[in-house]
């Protein structure tokens, strides 16, 4: 099953700023990703990530450094894939 992906900007609440959500669910996992509802120089925290009874919070550059990780882990994974068929095939 293509994962579903389902995002929404929460407006701000009180003195928070606004929220970034976004759900990714297949059939056997659900992951939760949203922005930290604070703003501020000194707060270490921007993202949250929950699966199941998994969850973390980290800087917006760890975010970014890991969203990069993530996508050259299935670009690896994907080649190797490739690799494995053509041998296969041939």
């Amino acid at each position: 099953m293509k994962p579903a992906v389902d995002s929404w900007i929460a407006p701000p609440e009180g003195p928070v700023v606004s929220r970034r959500h976004a759900c990714i669910s297949t059939d056997t996992y659900k992951i939760g990703i949203e922005t930290s509802g604070t703003a501020l120089p000194h707060w270490p925290i921007a993202v949250s990530i929950c699966c199941g009874p998994f969850s973390m919070s980290i800087s917006a550059d760890v975010a970014r450094i890991l969203a990069q990780q993530f996508a050259a882990a299935a670009d690896h994974y994907d080649a190797q894939v490739a690799a494995l068929a053509a041998t296969e095939a041939s």
